[in-house]
């Protein structure tokens, strides 16, 4: 489905019953191991009021695009950023957001930016809080279907700046922004070295010169297995590499190497396999692995195209680029 008809649809009244599933991955604990947990906490909308009144977009507007443009700009009109009973009940408040998110991520950066940030602007205390809770639960967490860290890079900057953030908050932010400017899409992928089960050094720049899916995962991970298994599955992705026309580089960043020797058979019998031996991406870090598996699609000169995308997405970008 095109944006425009989504944008359409949702415009028409879905709004008011998006419901967000649940959505498992991977992630890393705080000891560094991956757990499999549900990323995105199942939010079933279809009982639950907005916290405010949506804009009541005019009908002399009628394109579309314009009257996403609209609804944008002005959803937070009807919001009383000063009345206590918006934090007393999360759950409204966090579907209006829903409805907000639904529109603008599929919208310009500079259409959706000012309105974006207007609730951190005007909201203080426990509502400020809530605000940033719930932005980095859907537009940070990988496994959101509104998951966009264009999105959240400015709101983020804006943290940074901001007195009224806590110092927790302000560093948390500092942390965050300094991932997201690594390994951006448009930006050359930081590099990094590997063995390879032969015992040879591999170098991310070797990979140079076609494109390449950088694929980060955990052995034991149950993500990891059903998206490996996906991608043996796929003729696609086999044909291109068997015709010297893309390279897939499978990384284990995060556990022993005699874990990784023994998890090899779990991998697809094409690509290339490595294990970063001196820990670089996981401890300067060089890469944000906040979730197994992490992905990547490098061009031939090393450039990310895309981050943290489904493997469709993956296919779909890489069948129009090959």
């Amino acid at each position: 489905m095109n944006r425009r008809r989504l944008i359409q649809m949702l415009l028409l009244g879905c709004l008011s019953t998006i419901a967000l599933s649940s959505f498992a991955s991977c992630q890393r604990n705080k000891s560094g191991h991956t757990i499999e947990q549900d990323s995105v906490e199942r939010v079933d909308t279809s009982d639950v009021a907005p916290a405010f009144p949506l804009p009541a977009i005019p009908m002399t507007i009628q394109n579309v695009d314009d009257r996403a443009a609209y609804f944008v700009a002005h959803f937070w009109d009807e919001c009383d950023f000063n009345d206590p009973e918006l934090a007393q009940h999360p759950t409204r408040l966090e579907q209006s957001l829903a409805n907000f998110l639904g529109i603008a991520s599929r919208l310009p950066l500079d259409e959706v930016k000012k309105p974006l940030l207007q609730p951190l602007e005007s909201s203080r205390g426990e509502l400020f809080s809530l605000f940033i809770d719930l932005y980095e639960k859907y537009l940070f967490e990988p496994n959101s279907p509104f998951f966009n860290e264009d999105l959240y890079y400015p709101i983020v900057e804006w943290i940074t700046h901001s007195p009224k953030a806590s110092l927790a908050q302000l560093e948390r932010a500092k942390h965050r922004l300094l991932l997201m400017a690594r390994n951006k899409v448009g930006t050359p992928a930081e590099q990094f070295s590997f063995i390879q089960p032969g015992g040879e050094v591999g170098r991310l720049s070797d990979m140079r010169g076609k494109p390449t899916l950088l694929f980060f995962y955990s052995p034991g991970c149950q993500s990891c297995k059903r998206a490996l298994e996906e991608l043996q599955q796929d003729a696609f992705f086999s044909n291109k590499v068997q015709a010297n026309r893309l390279n897939i580089l499978f990384i284990d960043a995060e556990t022993d190497p005699d874990e990784w020797a023994r998890t090899l058979d779990e991998l697809p019998s094409f690509g290339v396999k490595g294990f970063n031996s001196d820990g670089r991406i996981v401890n300067v870090p060089l890469y944000d692995l906040k979730a197994s598996p992490t992905l990547l699609l490098l061009d031939a000169k090393g450039v990310v195209l895309l981050k943290d995308r489904p493997l469709g997405e993956i296919r779909e970008s890489l069948g129009e680029l090959l």
